[in-house]
């Protein structure tokens, strides 16, 4: 089976050392006519019984053809935007997954526009979006208070680098205790659960 391939994926100086005559190249992207020759010998007897009809010239235009149809075929499938909003429209503005350390940086305007906003789609599919609002811009300044005034949590945090994964940060605070912020702060694309505001309630009565 033949396949697309892309010039920055393949080794040091590998595609520049090609014959011309060997791929059919667009943008990126490329065929190795060997391979796209093999495949066609191997399909079925009436594509063989058209083939041996036709000069070399002509073949060669065929499979070039083929391979060209196929790069363009890629390239658009790879610039399809997977993500979806909760209306299956797609999502444009994408929100990244966020850190402890980065929120602990954020003042709650902040963390509003910058965390909250781009979320707010899929807050608005499921219910009481205030009483959701409310629950984690309450559950941002439960982790503020710890970092300022628990050593414990604020050493955690202060150890988290680019090396950290994203898991690994929110699963070493405190186990469950920051766990409807952490499955907050998972990126857009990601499936929001209904945060259990009825715990906010309670902390703040």
């Amino acid at each position: 089976m033949f396949k697309v391939r892309h010039i920055d994926d393949e080794a040091d100086g590998a595609f520049d050392d090609l014959p011309i005559a060997n791929y059919v190249c667009r943008d990126d992207s490329f065929v190795l006519l060997v391979t796209l020759r093999k495949y066609v010998d191997d399909l079925e007897t009436c594509v063989q019984v058209h083939l041996l009809v036709i000069d070399a010239n002509e073949k060669m235009i065929i499979l070039q053809t083929i391979a060209r149809f196929a790069i363009g075929l890629s390239d658009g499938i790879a610039k399809v935007e997977a993500e979806r909003d909760p209306t299956n429209n797609a999502a444009i503005n994408l929100a990244l997954p966020v850190m402890p350390m980065d929120l602990v940086k954020m003042r709650s305007s902040t963390f509003i526009s910058e965390v909250i906003e781009p979320r707010k789609a899929q807050l608005q599919a499921t219910a009481s979006i205030d009483d959701q609002i409310n629950a984690i811009e309450n559950y941002h300044r439960e982790l503020l208070t710890a970092y300022r005034r628990e050593n414990g949590i604020s050493s955690i945090v202060d150890q988290h680098d680019h090396t950290t994964s994203f898991n690994e940060a929110w699963d070493s605070l405190d186990g469950t205790r920051f766990d409807q912020l952490h499955l907050f702060c998972v990126g857009a694309g990601d499936h929001l659960p209904q945060l259990d505001v009825g715990r906010v309630r309670l902390l703040n009565s």
